[in-house]
């Protein structure tokens, strides 16, 4: 099996390459506005036509409409957020091969292979800015595990400073991150010196926000509001989704409108839904823990379209490893942080899942998986196996975009 193993590599990163050219080819002609788009396009409208001050009361993602706006001046709007996000993942590669000083050529594929499977990198969204900045503080979490150096402390929480200000689902990814910063506590003393860089933008997105601070007395961030007319939010509009899709009323991934929303309040009061996320974990508990199991059983078997057979491979190790060694290793840290992440989304996600909030832990579980294979700690038939399925999964790719 050993001889064969370099053809299954090398296949897999020529089927990379030529997948990566049909994606590019495919992602670079999405309808413009298509999702999120065309709310990003109207907030860096908006920024013209009001200014800044009203845009920030108004709600936008400052880190990522500063770059961004610096591109509008040259492009057209949907050009210009487009082309951010990918100098975004240019810069996230340079990030590894330059800082971090990686020489693991399955990692690059990996990358390459996420990036063109993934899709959201190629649409005028912050997403991309929010993956990368977190999967930079988890990678210098997992780096500082593994070294047991101090790494890029000043890296670390700047990434982490434009996390916090770029969307508002940090919060969810509260969990992952204490976690982090536990384990480098443990790890190293942090000194203040290292710290500048962060403390410089935590200060500068801070004066930046003011106005939403005084307005709204929240950070700003891009918001998805409902209609002016509308009485219900969007937690009350994904609950009742899911409600009618259990029904048999509804196809998966779709939503009622604001005024079939409106009306099933109006109908069955302003009680019948939750109000919010965390309401809406206790508000019908046979049908949270219904869908907390659904959810994982989707995400399990959906995150294959994106890494194959990574997950169950480097969860097998990282038990593997925790068990000899009674301790977080960086691979086990990695495992650690998919299980919580997982979890959390499989819990408070009613409605369904979508796989692009978990960018910053897939590109985390690439790099901890790409080290095992350049370590050779898996069984050959193990990576001949991840080979050929990544390659099966290309050319399922390939097909399906070219047709």
């Amino acid at each position: 099996m050993s001889k064969y193993l370099h053809i299954f590599r090398y296949g897999f990163f020529a089927f990379v390459i030529v997948y990566l050219i049909v994606s590019i080819n495919y992602f670079t002609q999405i309808n413009v506005g298509a999702g999120d788009e065309a709310l990003f396009i109207y907030d860096l409208n908006y920024i013209s036509k009001y200014g800044w001050q009203a845009a920030i009361e108004k709600g936008i993602s400052i880190p990522y409409m500063l770059i961004s706006y610096l591109f509008s001046l040259f492009f057209e709007e949907y050009i210009a957020l487009r082309v951010v996000n990918i100098f975004l993942f240019i810069g996230l590669i340079f990030y590894f091969f330059k800082i971090k000083k990686l020489r693991n050529l399955d990692f690059y594929a990996l990358l390459l292979f996420y990036f063109a499977t993934a899709g959201y990198f190629f649409k005028g969204i912050n997403d991309p800015l929010f993956v990368i900045a977190l999967v930079i503080f988890f990678t210098e979490t997992y780096f500082i595990l593994k070294t047991k150096e101090k790494q890029n402390i000043a890296v670390l929480f700047t990434a982490l400073i434009f996390v916090v200000f770029t969307r508002a689902l940090f919060v969810v990814f509260l969990p992952a991150i204490l976690f982090s910063i536990y384990l480098i506590r443990k790890q190293i003393k942090l000194s203040f010196k290292k710290m500048i860089p962060a403390i410089f933008f935590l200060m500068l997105f801070s004066i930046i926000n003011i106005p939403s601070i005084a307005k709204n007395n929240t950070l700003s961030y891009d918001a998805k509001d409902p209609p002016p007319n509308a009485i219900s939010n969007w937690a009350q509009r994904q609950y009742l989704a899911q409600l009618q899709v259990n029904n048999g009323e509804r196809d998966n991934f779709t939503h009622p409108s604001w005024k079939e929303t409106d009306q099933y309040l109006i109908v069955n009061g302003e009680d019948s839904l939750p109000k919010g996320i965390l309401s809406g974990l206790t508000f019908n508990i046979d049908l949270t823990i219904k869908e907390f199991f659904k959810d994982l059983g989707y995400i399990i078997v959906y995150s294959s379209r994106q890494l194959g057979l990574i997950l169950p491979i480097l969860f097998y190790f990282g038990f593997l490893l925790f068990m000899k060694q009674k301790k977080i290793t960086s691979t086990s840290y990695a495992c650690s942080i998919i299980t919580i992440m997982t979890t959390i989304f499989a819990l408070i996600i009613i409605s369904y899942i979508e796989l692009r909030w978990f960018g910053s832990f897939f590109l985390l579980a690439i790099l901890a998986f790409s080290e095992l294979i350049q370590k050779k700690q898996l069984h050959n038939f193990i990576t001949v196996a991840h080979y050929l399925i990544m390659i099966a999964i290309c050319c399922y790719g390939i097909v399906q975009k070219v047709i």
